[in-house]
């Protein structure tokens, strides 16, 4: 009669370390799985969390003929999508940064009152010191009356990830009233941060600024671009 496991210790050793090195390896080929599986939903996830942070946006852009200064075109966005509290912003934004760099010494009074009724305390701070009768650097100093300086906003965009931020592309175009001189253009950069204040108004300045639009931070960069004199063309302010 052959001998049985039970009957011979030498197999009944076989047979366990045999076994048990069978459920060790599954056990560790188990375990390989679980943390591969793990692996591959957490990048997933990763990627899947990811995916809003990162998307392609076609634009459009413009080249000056005269100047090669590149402008930005808004894509897909009419009228119909804007929204309500977009056309606002730009709005406002817009009109704020003409009034600031326009400068006609015969309407000043009427740009300086709609500066100060649309901008904050340091803003309009900043605005005075730049145009102050002591500052050899203001408009009044550089252009008395013999220079007329209109604007046309090209662009107004909001910047991303920068809250009620918006960048303006516009054109300063310096004229010279009964002077043989071709207007002379410059491109300019502002960059406008603003808010909406609860602060009360005059029924006069209601009338200029109705939502109370402030300008809480501005500043402007001329483009890359040289100095051109304008031929006629259509202005709007």
């Amino acid at each position: 009669m052959p001998p049985t496991i039970q009957a011979d210790p030498g197999a009944k050793e076989w047979e366990y370390l045999s076994h048990g090195a069978v459920v060790v390896e599954r056990n560790r080929w188990f375990v390989a799985t679980l943390v591969a599986g793990l692996i591959a939903a957490g990048a997933v996830t990763a990627v899947a969390m990811m995916l809003p942070l990162e998307k392609l946006v076609p634009l459009a852009v413009t080249v000056d003929s005269h100047t090669g200064l590149v402008t930005s075109v808004e894509y897909g966005k009419s009228v119909s999508d804007l929204t309500q509290k977009e056309a606002i912003q730009r709005s406002d934004v817009a009109r704020y940064v003409t009034a600031r760099e326009t400068y006609d010494p015969q309407d000043y009074a009427t740009h300086i009152k709609m500066v100060r009724v649309m901008s904050d305390g340091n803003v309009w701070q900043q605005y005075e010191d730049d145009n102050s009768q002591y500052n050899d650097a203001s408009a009044v100093k550089r252009y008395g009356y013999k220079v007329r300086r209109r604007i046309e906003v090209n662009t107004a965009l909001p910047l991303p990830n920068a809250s009620n931020t918006y960048q303006v592309r516009f054109v300063a175009i310096e004229e010279f009233p009964g002077s043989q001189m071709l207007p002379v253009e410059k491109p300019y950069v502002a960059t406008v941060t603003f808010r909406y204040s609860e602060r009360a108004l005059s029924n006069e300045d209601r009338i200029i600024n109705p939502l109370n639009f402030r300008a809480i931070a501005y500043r402007t960069d001329q483009e890359i671009a040289n100095p051109i004199a304008s031929s006629n063309k259509g202005v709007s302010q």
